[in-house]
């Protein structure tokens, strides 16, 4: 019996580690989408570019690494100081996950503490990604106004692109 409630355990912690591995990665995706978002719209794009020939630049930034990306906005100094120093540690915590969590990470489903651990890294990974998303949000409707987008137009295409994204599939 001892070996079945054993094994029931470690069943457990590694449900819940997959659960916040699975979360933080679908928030650094859209993170990931919002940054070349950012930084399309404020270091490549001309004023009345349009969203169709700025396509292009996006999907072109989109297919690079989220690291290259990130680089290329705080080189372009599109981010102040301490917003750069968060991308930074977030894009490193980002390649730990990616890269490195499983084999740094075998006790985790062996022993609470250490799922725990973990499982607390990888939601830390999560949050600064959504807090991360509400920075870029800030950043990106400064930058369309004070370069005479009023807050109404910008509001209408946010709710516009988001019932597309509704009605996709």
């Amino acid at each position: 019996m001892d070996n079945i409630e054993t094994q029931l355990r470690m069943a457990d912690r590694l449900d819940a580690i997959s659960k916040a591995v699975g979360y933080s990665l679908w928030a650094l995706q859209g993170l990931e989408h919002a940054t070349a978002q950012i930084y399309v719209m404020m270091a490549l794009a001309t004023p009345g570019m349009g969203v169709e020939a700025a396509k292009p630049l996006l999907d072109d930034a989109m297919s690079k690494t989220f690291g290259s990306t990130v680089k290329k906005a705080i080189r372009a100094n599109l981010f102040p100081p301490p917003l750069a120093q968060r991308f930074e540690a977030l894009l490193a915590e980002r390649n730990w996950l990616v890269h490195n969590s499983h084999d740094e990470s075998r006790s985790a489903v062996h022993q609470d503490r250490a799922c725990t651990q973990v499982i607390a890294r990888v939601e830390a990974i999560a949050k600064e990604a959504g807090a991360l998303m509400t920075e870029l949000n800030v950043l990106g409707m400064a930058f369309v106004v004070k370069h005479g987008k009023s807050m109404n137009r910008v509001m209408d295409i946010a709710a516009q692109t988001l019932t597309e994204w509704r009605h996709r599939d």
